[in-house]
């Protein structure tokens, strides 16, 4: 892949299908799930951020962490087959550069499986488009995000990560200290400068500390609810 933004679907099963000379085009369409209108998906920009992006993701399943494939997804690939990208719907995860990285596909099987089939031809001529990132990898970036600043990745998702890798023996979450923990959270430079600029006060530093106050905003609402239901927080 080349350094321009692209996007990655996660998936559980291995890649060799996707090199086989006799392909199984039905087994391989199942890295999305075709009965669904949404294909969730991340953008990244390099392998570092897929290593980061497949371990953010393991905190939002409740299981431990194990190998993840990696489907690379050019947009320009998407539109040879109509498929649209929705970037509206943030992710999950409690990683909030990772959250506002999340896209939704909009296709539907038969395109997703013309897209596959198309993936798959190219593959076989060499193509780098699929990955498989073994479970140490994904052990090693979970503990990177135990240590970052709280404010890059709040307590609360170190201690889901330490639990995941069996260095917590509970969770033990509390739902008012993550209401906390989101007060101060930090988002990339790329997520809030088009935010300040939308501000339009005339002051730039004070379009700044307000598009961070209305990111912190949009996202706790977002988020609050699904930690809430996954971990049965009420």
């Amino acid at each position: 892949m080349n350094a321009r933004p692209y996007l990655v679907r996660l998936f559980a099963m291995a890649i060799d299908g996707w090199f086989a000379e006799k392909p199984d085009i039905d087994r391989l369409v199942k890295v999305f799930d075709p009965k669904e209108t949404e294909q969730s998906v991340y953008e990244v920009e390099n392998g570092e951020e897929e290593w980061l992006v497949a371990a953010a993701h393991v905190l939002t399943t409740k299981k431990r962490p194990d190998a993840t494939s990696v489907l690379r997804l050019r947009e320009d690939n998407l539109r040879r087959f109509g498929i649209t990208v929705d970037r509206r719907q943030l992710g999950t995860t409690g990683v909030s550069w990772v959250d506002y990285r999340h896209r939704n596909l909009l296709a539907t099987p038969e395109q997703l499986r013309e897209l596959v089939k198309y993936m798959v031809e190219r593959c076989s001529r060499g193509q780098d488009w699929v990955r498989r990132i073994e479970k140490p990898y994904i052990e090693r970036s979970l503990r990177r995000f135990c240590g970052e600043p709280h404010s890059r990745c709040p307590p609360h998702v170190k201690q889901i990560a330490r639990w995941a890798l069996k260095e917590a023996d509970s969770r033990n979450l509390d739902l008012d200290e993550i209401r906390q923990e989101f007060l101060t959270i930090e988002f990339p430079d790329e997520i809030i400068q088009p935010r300040a600029y939308l501000m339009g006060r005339g002051d730039q530093q004070s379009d700044w500390y307000a598009a961070v106050e209305v990111l912190r905003q949009e996202y706790t609402a977002h988020y609050l609810p699904t930690i809430t239901d996954r971990f049965n927080l009420h």
